[in-house]
């Protein structure tokens, strides 16, 4: 069974139209200081994107900070489709920042933009 492009188009406006919150997109961006030290600074790529933050299945990432082990849980990020977001951009939502670890890749039917993220 193959969707029309019609079929999916609607499926595309009806999954947009439950994405209950709104987030500001930033992408970093990197220049070298007058000394030559690296500095980084995010420029807005969008704002007031519809989209919904939820936890991701019960797992937790274990990472090296300074000099201890934390757990970091990731949860989804879910856009509407054809949002352009991309691993590395930070994602401002009810006050809180995020970064984007993963970008979920395109499938034939796809109706949304799946990004994993964490809590910066």
């Amino acid at each position: 069974m193959a969707l029309s492009a019609s079929e999916l188009s609607a499926m595309r406006s009806a999954q947009q139209a439950v994405l209950p919150d709104r987030c500001t997109i930033l992408r970093p961006t990197y220049t070298v200081s007058a000394v030559g030290d690296p500095e980084e600074a995010f420029g807005t790529v969008a704002t007031s994107v519809p989209c919904r933050l939820a936890w991701a299945a019960p797992k937790a990432r274990v990472e090296l900070e300074g000099e201890r082990f934390v757990d970091t849980w990731a949860m989804v990020l879910t856009l509407p489709f054809g949002q352009d977001i991309q691993a590395g951009d930070r994602v401002e939502v009810a006050g809180e920042t995020f970064e984007v670890i993963a970008v979920h890749p395109p499938s034939a039917w796809q109706t949304a933009v799946r990004c994993e993220v964490v809590r910066v």
